[in-house]
């Protein structure tokens, strides 16, 4: 069976509001709002620290970090680093997130604690309490993009942002947000 694509699995905004008033914590709240947001891949949300966060209220993703989690240390000599090169880069974020983030990292400035399992485990109990299907780390990073897509961003900026090697990924989030539009039009016109 292929492998689903995340951006077959993009949230609406009634999904997206759903699943922020289930939350229960400021911390729950920053697992569903910074995939979202600011697109973070499930392992650097994982590891995100509060050096991370910079003066100007963006996350500055570095090149390696010490890390003792058990992934880390078992399988990569006890330091952590983005998939790829192009996932060292700065994010920003809108200024009520910033805030909240920080605010949050000022009492744990290690981060959230979790593994990625146990971060996956969490938005799967945060997804079933709102009632909302398909809710995976993946699927909100790609709502992120599709968002960005549907705004009218570069196929460049899209591909810095969500930190991908090459263009293609960032094209097809183009092209699907044009294709979206399409079919809504269609309804439209079809009434």
């Amino acid at each position: 069976m292929p492998k689903p694509r995340s951006r077959d699995h993009i949230h609406s905004p009634e999904e997206i509001a759903k699943l922020r008033s289930c939350c229960q914590n400021q911390e729950e709240l920053l697992l569903v709002d910074i995939p979202i947001e600011a697109g973070l891949r499930i392992g650097e949300l994982a590891h995100l620290r509060r050096s991370w966060l910079d003066k100007d209220g963006a996350i500055s993703i570095p090149d390696r970090q010490s890390c003792n989690c058990g992934e880390c240390t078992r399988l990569k000599a006890g330091y952590w680093a983005p998939k790829t090169k192009a996932g060292i880069r700065s994010i920003p974020l809108k200024p009520a997130l910033a805030r909240e983030l920080k605010e949050y990292l000022a009492s744990h400035p290690e981060g959230f604690g979790l593994s990625r399992v146990a971060l996956w485990t969490k938005l799967k109990t945060i997804a079933k309490r709102a009632q909302v299907a398909s809710v995976f780390p993946h699927s909100l990073r790609a709502t992120c993009a599709t968002r960005l897509a549907e705004e009218g961003i570069s196929a460049a900026t899209l591909q810095y942002l969500m930190g991908w090697s090459s263009l293609n990924s960032a094209d097809a989030y183009i092209r699907s947000s044009k294709r979206r539009a399409q079919e809504e039009l269609a309804k439209i016109w079809n009434k």
